[in-house]
């Protein structure tokens, strides 16, 4: 995975690349996570904390200096990292079962989903979701990391049975 190179590289190294990012006159994204990485020390953080760091532009203080200061005492500005590790202490399994969890919940139920529902029903468009039937994620849940995850294959047996029984070639699985 990228981040098995990324912690191959020293950390000097890691953190020169990240300064010299920060140091160019750019903003958006990458300037973002290369910020939220130096500042967090991406590579050293365990698994969970690195999904957390992952999957959330920006932490509570860091929220708080994208606002005016008359904005930010008008509206509570969420807190998604404890957000996040609430989920994630919600689920007494592996880390990989726990990222899943958290990721069901807070980003396709909250997030995902309703950004579905609601564009689909402002041109009456009606949705549905076949791989997210409830007796199809009870199966989900019980699959093994290992068969889920293969090196940086994602949805490793889900490709591999839709080329076994046919329904996708193996090149777009």
């Amino acid at each position: 995975s990228l981040y098995r190179v990324y912690k191959r590289v020293p950390r000097g190294v890691r953190r020169a690349v990240l300064r010299s990012i920060l140091a160019l006159p750019l903003q958006g994204q990458l300037t973002r996570m290369a910020n939220h990485a130096y500042e967090k020390d991406y590579g050293e953080q365990p698994e969970t904390e690195r999904y957390i760091m992952r999957v959330t532009a920006f932490e509570p203080a860091g929220l708080t200096k994208l606002y005016s200061a008359s904005s930010v005492k008008e509206h509570q500005s969420s807190d998604s990292y404890s957000y996040l590790r609430e989920w994630l202490q919600r689920c007494h399994a592996d880390t990989a079962h726990k990222i899943d969890y958290a990721t069901i919940h807070a980003y396709l139920q909250e997030d995902i989903l309703t950004k579905v529902d609601r564009m689909s029903m402002a041109v009456s468009l009606e949705v549905r979701c076949p791989l997210l039937d409830h007796a199809l994620t009870e199966v989900i849940a019980k699959i093994p990391a290992y068969m889920k995850l293969r090196g940086d294959v994602t949805k490793y047996i889900f490709k591999k049975m839709v080329v076994k029984k046919g329904l996708l070639p193996r090149n777009i699985a």
